[in-house]
This record gives structure tokens, C-alpha cells and sequence, in this order.
């Protein structure tokens, strides 16, 4: 690493660690500790003498810099790859695949239930046939629904063909029956929400239940995706997340 030449190099973590904030919603005390470690060097001394400009730091001073950022993104992202919203999975804590669409091709990498597992791998999806599909999960306890997530796999660790296969359009529908009855009319599934997973976002993304239906309970959660970023052949859904309350 080389020592920073002028102001360019300042303006350039700050645009990084601009990124990084939008990136890592969940994780912004990265972005606001690096901010103000790279803010230093612009700022007057505790003595009331400005620092040299950044064309005169030495190489040791620039090295503690990197590492103390480094330190604090590390341990940061250490507890954001927890879970990287914060929210309790029901799906994943007791969820079950009730039904689903047709399957695109025959390995297990490609199965259904991958959606309710926490992993990301490229390949290791639900990868269902043509651009649009569904699949309905069941929990074994109703709850109070308030928010959904879609995972994908980074942008990162995609090529441009498999970014034709991310789901677009979604919505999902949300039905409660007691005991082992199922729902077996299209009128027994409510509207929860309508939205678009972006490219341009992060991995993660979390969306809000958008209709008005406090304190009704689902124990039926189907997902629907209506479209995908270009695909004909299969969409990829790496991970589908049911966030909500429990209801006692």
C-alpha cells in the first residue's frame, strides 16, 4: 500500500465507505466509524495545528490508518453475517415446503427447500422452470406477518447469465387454516405485498407487509414471482425469509 499522494485519496474512502454505507444497511456503524478515522485527516490536531496534508503523511501513519478501518469492518461484518437483518426467520425456524412449482433440472442443488436453508452458494437455489413460479410455505405455528426477505447470491459471484435468472416481480399471498386443513381456494389467500427485487441492491433485500391486516395470523405463506431479470429458461430464489410475531 502506498502512502496517499493528495486530497483524491481522501475523497475516494469517502465515496468507498459511501458505498459500503448503502450496501450494508444493517451494518452503518462501519460506515460512520471509517468516515470519521478518514475524516481526521482533514481536521485540525488536538493542539489547534493542522495536520500535514495528506501528501505528507508518512507511510506508517497511512498503514495504521487501512488497518484500524480494516479492524472495524471485520468485526463489524462479523455480526452482520449473523442473519444481516436482524429479524427472526420463521420459515426457516419452522416452516416446511407445502407446494411448488416445477423444478429445473434434477439435482438436489436446484431443490425447493433450499429457500428455508441460510445458504447463498451460487448454484445451491430453488431453481424453477421458465420466468415466473411459486411455492407455498407452511408454519407450523401462525404468526403475525410483518415483513419478507429475499437472499440472492452476491452480484459479486455472478456472471451476466446467471444474473438473467434473479427474480424481479414478486408478491406475496398469505392464508391461515388450524389443525392440518389446507387451503384449497385461491380467495383463501390475502394480499400481503407487491414488490421488485433490484439488481442495483443489496444481497438481501427486505420488504414490508403493505396491506392493513393487523393482528390476522397465517400459518400459509405463498410466494409468487411474476417475472425475472431476463431469463426464459429458469429464475433461481436462493432464500425467501417470513419475518413477523408469534402469536401467544
Amino acid at each position: 500500500v502506498g502512502t496517499p499522494s493528495n486530497a483524491e485519496d481522501l475523497e475516494r474512502v469517502s465515496a468507498a465507505v459511501e458505498t459500503l454505507s448503502g450496501q450494508l444497511s444493517g451494518v452503518r456503524g462501519i460506515a460512520e466509524e471509517a468516515r470519521e478515522v478518514a475524516s481526521r485527516l482533514s481536521r485540525p490536531s488536538l493542539d489547534g495545528r493542522p495536520l500535514p496534508p495528506p501528501s505528507k503523511l508518512d507511510e506508517a501513519a497511512y498503514r495504521t490508518l487501512l488497518e484500524h478501518i480494516d479492524g472495524v469492518v471485520a468485526e463489524r461484518l462479523e455480526v452482520y453475517s449473523g442473519d444481516k437483518v436482524g429479524k427472526i426467520d420463521w420459515g426457516n425456524y419452522f416452516g416446511t415446503i407445502w407446494k411448488h412449482s416445477g423444478v429445473y433440472g434434477r439435482s438436489h442443488r436446484s431443490a425447493p427447500e433450499n429457500i428455508l436453508m441460510p445458504s447463498t452458494s451460487p448454484g445451491e437455489c430453488f431453481a424453477m422452470e421458465g420466468r415466473k413460479g411459486s411455492v407455498i410455505v407452511k408454519l407450523e405455528e401462525p404468526i403475525q406477518v410483518s415483513s419478507f426477505s429475499i437472499d440472492h447470491a452476491p452480484r459479486v459471484m455472478l456472471d451476466d447469465v446467471m444474473k438473467l435468472s434473479v427474480p424481479r416481480r414478486v408478491n406475496v399471498h398469505g392464508a391461515f387454516y388450524p389443525g392440518n386443513s389446507i387451503p384449497t381456494k385461491e380467495e383463501d389467500f390475502a394480499l400481503l405485498a407487491e414488490y421488485e427485487y433490484s439488481l442495483d441492491g443489496p444481497s438481501v433485500q427486505t420488504f414490508p407487509v403493505t396491506q392493513d391486516l393487523t393482528g390476522r395470523p397465517f400459518n400459509f405463506l405463498r410466494l409468487r414471482i411474476l417475472d425475472n431479470h431476463g431469463s426464459d429458461d429458469f429464475t433461481c430464489l436462493y432464500r425467501f425469509r417470513i419475518h413477523g410475531d408469534r402469536i401467544h
